[in-house]
C-alpha cells in the first residue's frame, strides 16, 4: 500500500508531484473511502501551501471539492493564509470575489490563524476583514501580553469612531478575561504599562465580569471603585456582586462586611440581598435595612418580606411590621 509511506514523505513533494499523487489517489479503487478522504484532504493543504491560487482553484473544482467536502474549509484557510502573509490585500480581495465563502466565521478563522503566525499582520487583516470584535478573543490568547499593549497603541493612534470604539473594547474585554484569574495584584504590572484611561477602564471592567471569575470578585470591584464614577460601574458590579453572592454568599457577604461604605458598596449590597433573598431572606434583610431611605430600599424590603413569608409567614410579618410595609 503505497500510499502508507506519504506520512513521513508530505514535505518532500513539490507542487507538481503533489499533483501526481492527487491523482493517484483518486485512481486507486482500492484505498478505503475515509482514507482517500483523509489523504487528498492531506494532500490539496500542502498543495495550496506550494500554490494558494492554482491549488484553491482545483480544490474547489466540481470534480474535487465533494471529495474533501468535510475539509474543504480548512483548504481554503490555508490557501488563505499562505496569500495573507504573501499579500493581505490580494487574499482580502479573493474573499470578497467569492461569497459563498466570505462569512464572519471564515473571516474570523482566518484572522486567528494568522495571529498564530503575525500578530500585527492578524490585526490588520481584522480590521481589513471588518471581524476585529469577532476574532477578539483569539487575537488576545495569540499575543503576549507586550503584544496587548501594541494593540491599545494602534488603537489609541486610529481615533474613535463607533466602530473602531466597539473594536477597542472588546479586545480590552478580551485582555480582562486572559488577566482576571490572579485578580488585580497578578495583572498590576501590565495595567501599569497600560495606563487606561477612563474609557478604557470601564472596557476592562466589563472583561472581568464577563469573565465570572469568583474567587478574585471583591478584589476586582475594590480596584474600579477606586479609579472609576461609581455610576458608570454600578451595572458591572450588581452582576458580579449578584452571581457571587448565588454561588458563594458567605465569601461575598465577608467581603461586604470589610469594604468600604459609599455608592458602589450600597450596589453591591442590593444585589446581594437580592440573590439571597428566596434562600436566606434573614440575612437578606440584615443587609437590606442598610441601604438608604428611598424607593430602592422600600422595593427590596417588600421583594425580602415576599420571598420571606413562602419559608416562614409570621417572621415576615414581623420583618415587615419593624420595616413599616
Amino acid at each position: 500500500m503505497w500510499w502508507l509511506d506519504l506520512q513521513i514523505e508530505w514535505d518532500r513533494l513539490d507542487a507538481e508531484q503533489l499533483k501526481i499523487v492527487i491523482a493517484a489517489l483518486h485512481a486507486d479503487t482500492d484505498l478505503p473511502g475515509k482514507n482517500q478522504t483523509n489523504l487528498l484532504s492531506v494532500a490539496f493543504m500542502r498543495l495550496v501551501e506550494e500554490e494558494p491560487v492554482s491549488g484553491l482553484e482545483m480544490a474547489l473544482s466540481p470534480e474535487w471539492r465533494g471529495m474533501i467536502e468535510g475539509e474543504l474549509l480548512q483548504v481554503v484557510l490555508r490557501a488563505l493564509f499562505v496569500r495573507v502573509e504573501k499579500d493581505p490585500e490580494d487574499a482580502v480581495a479573493w474573499l470578497r470575489k467569492h461569497p459563498e465563502w466570505d462569512s464572519q466565521d471564515t473571516k474570523r478563522e482566518l484572522v486567528e490563524t494568522a495571529a498564530k503566525q503575525d500578530i500585527s499582520r492578524a490585526l490588520q487583516l481584522a480590521g481589513e476583514l471588518g471581524v476585529m470584535q469577532e476574532a477578539s478573543y483569539g487575537l488576545v490568547t495569540a499575543a503576549s501580553p507586550a503584544e496587548w499593549l501594541l494593540f491599545l497603541a494602534a488603537f489609541r493612534e486610529g481615533g474613535a469612531n463607533s466602530s473602531e470604539a466597539k473594536s477597542r473594547d472588546k479586545i480590552i474585554d478580551s485582555i480582562a478575561q486572559r488577566l482576571s484569574d490572579g485578580g488585580p495584584t497578578a495583572a498590576q504590572g501590565w495595567l501599569d504599562q497600560a495606563a487606561l484611561n477612563e474609557t478604557e477602564a470601564l472596557a476592562f471592567m466589563k472583561g472581568i465580569r464577563n469573565a465570572q471569575d469568583l474567587e478574585h470578585s471583591g478584589k476586582w470591584i475594590d480596584w474600579a471603585a477606586a479609579r472609576l464614577p461609581a455610576k458608570k460601574i454600578s451595572s458591572d458590579v450588581w452582576s458580579i456582586t449578584r452571581l457571587w453572592a448565588q454561588r458563594d454568599y458567605k465569601a461575598a457577604g465577608e467581603w461586604l462586611n470589610q469594604t468600604a461604605e459609599g455608592p458602589v458598596k450600597q450596589t453591591a449590597v442590593t444585589a446581594y440581598a437580592e440573590a439571597v433573598a428566596s434562600q436566606d431572606p434573614e440575612t437578606a434583610g440584615q443587609w437590606a435595612v442598610t441601604l438608604p431611605t428611598g424607593k430602592d430600599r422600600e422595593r427590596l424590603l417588600r421583594q425580602i418580606r415576599d420571598e420571606w413569608k413562602k419559608k416562614d409567614e409570621a417572621a415576615a410579618a414581623e420583618f415587615a411590621r419593624k420595616n413599616g410595609l
